[in-house]
């Protein structure tokens, strides 16, 4: 198999368009207390290589002054008032594969996981305050060839000596796609310190849901937190659809550390990485996807001044109807304050 090097225009021109759209300095992003953040999802955490098999996502939070547009937009949306709440805008930009169970095979595998890969930018609106937080995330991108799952999958299997998934042929068609994705979080439902030992415990419960010709579901949660620091931060960051922190984190001491275990339910009424595209009946393999979807996570999170690591384990259940057990997988985090 030939593996060209060469990315796709569309990928060119989302990283332009990244790179062109973030327009701040180093110093100009100290002053507006930026967070930049890594995620990378993976189920060689787990041991295997199927199903959803890797994502990843690179991400800058900046906090906006009161009176700006994008405030602005956040007072319209949320509410937001400059003498109670902070306003967050951060953008992203992302990839994520999936494979079939059986990547050996170069035949359609008509009751197995079809080949796919999402590569998109993301903007997010954030609004902090009163213990809740609500978030705003449009992703933009493409899947398909033009998301190069097969160039990133095979050549880093190259790299680590890994066999090559022989299967791509078989992936989901290009199609350019757009998610508008909705959650509020309601941290102050519960939260208790334990003692005069700093250590605290906190849960967060929280609902929304997203609509796209990508994947359009609704989904609540919650997620109980035990350790130093909650105030901080609304959980470590994870890739959509997960349950996951708002992204940005404001240190209030200079070390904290804390544990966590959530859960997430979610109805889904479409995913274009499983059942093809709502317009075209031209995908070689489709597959019926399972409705409702569950999933549990646990991990902890280890903050050293400006640096933050997270951690997390994640048991999401089948996604297909298909689909031969539920899946496991890892997520790990690592993010920096300016």
């Amino acid at each position: 198999m030939t593996i060209s090097p060469t990315p796709s225009l569309f990928t060119l021109g989302a990283v332009a368009a990244l790179t062109l759209a973030s327009g701040i300095t180093p110093a100009a992003a100290q002053e507006a207390r930026a967070v930049w953040s890594a995620v990378h999802e993976n189920d060689y955490f787990a041991g295997t290589d199927q199903n959803y098999t890797s994502g990843v996502r690179f991400a800058r939070f900046i906090e906006v002054e009161p009176g700006g547009f994008q405030f602005g937009i956040a007072e319209r949306l949320f509410g937001a008032r400059g003498d109670r709440d902070e306003v967050i805008y951060g953008l992203g930009l992302g990839q994520s594969l999936y494979t079939p169970t059986d990547t050996d095979a170069e035949a359609p595998l008509f009751d197995q996981r079809p080949y796919a890969a999402w590569l998109y930018s993301e903007y997010s609106l954030i609004r902090l305050g009163g213990g809740t937080a609500d978030q705003l995330t449009v992703e933009f991108g493409t899947v398909g060839p033009d998301a190069l799952g097969e160039e990133v999958q095979n050549n880093y299997h190259t790299l680590i000596g890994g066999e090559e998934a022989e299967g791509w042929d078989n992936q989901i068609r290009n199609e350019l796609g757009v998610v508008v994705s909705y959650e509020r979080k309601l941290r102050a439902q519960f939260s208790r310190e334990i003692g005069n030992v700093g250590v605290g415990v906190d849960v967060t419960p929280y609902a929304g849901g997203s609509v796209g010709n990508i994947r359009s579901d609704v989904r609540a949660g919650a997620i109980l937190r035990l350790g130093a620091g909650l105030d901080d931060d609304f959980g470590p960051p994870r890739i959509n659809p997960a349950s996951a922190g708002v992204g940005y984190f404001s240190p209030t001491q200079s070390n904290a550390l804390y544990a966590y275990i959530g859960g997430q339910g979610r109805y889904v009424f479409n995913d274009i990485t499983l059942e093809g595209s709502l317009f075209d009946d031209d995908d070689p393999v489709t597959v019926d996807i399972e409705e409702t979807v569950g999933e549990i996570q646990g991990g902890i999170v280890w903050r050293i001044a400006d640096w933050q690591l997270a951690y997390s384990q994640v048991w999401r259940t089948k996604q297909f109807e298909a689909q031969a057990d539920n899946q496991r997988f890892g997520a790990v985090s690592i993010a920096r304050r300016f």
